[in-house]
């Protein structure tokens, strides 16, 4: 529940066109639910399984994606779980970010006037946070040299 709630309160905070929008957090008799825009659309993991994704189509996304997650960033969100069922391709061309459910948010520290991007990230020791089949090798094995880092927004 606590991650259901984060996810809808990540998502909302954020307006970008590349962010699915979130429309209503609420609970009924049977559940909590979140309301969000309609995306007439499909999963990147669908059209790619349909038979791949053309050269110029890939860059556009990986574009349209890289402005989202520049967004969040930003916003001091680390979205954490990016992979092909978290992109939704619109019929029209646009692409959607979804699923903050395991978003981070983060701290900024500043270093310098170079360094007002970069955030901390401070995560829970042993705590292994993803998708199995999108983790490295280290992050699998929650090796000691995966640790909180510094990322560039």
């Amino acid at each position: 529940m606590k991650r259901f709630v984060q996810e809808a309160r990540a998502a909302s905070s954020l307006n970008h066109p590349n962010i699915i929008t979130i429309h209503e957090i609420g609970k009924t008799a049977s559940g909590y639910f979140i309301g969000t825009e309609f995306i007439d659309g499909e999963t990147l993991r669908e059209r790619m399984s349909r038979g791949g994704v053309e050269l110029n189509d890939t860059i556009d996304i990986a574009v349209q994606v890289a402005s989202a997650l520049t967004a969040a960033h930003g916003a001091g969100i680390v979205h954490r779980d990016i992979k092909p069922e978290n992109i939704m391709l619109r019929r029209d061309g646009i692409v959607k970010v979804l699923d903050f459910g395991l978003a981070k948010l983060v701290e900024q520290t500043p270093l310098d006037a170079e360094a007002e991007t970069r955030m901390q990230v401070q995560t829970q020791a042993g705590l292994i946070v993803g998708t199995a089949a999108y983790m490295s090798p280290e992050q699998a094995r929650a090796s000691r040299s995966m640790r909180a880092r510094t990322f560039s927004a």
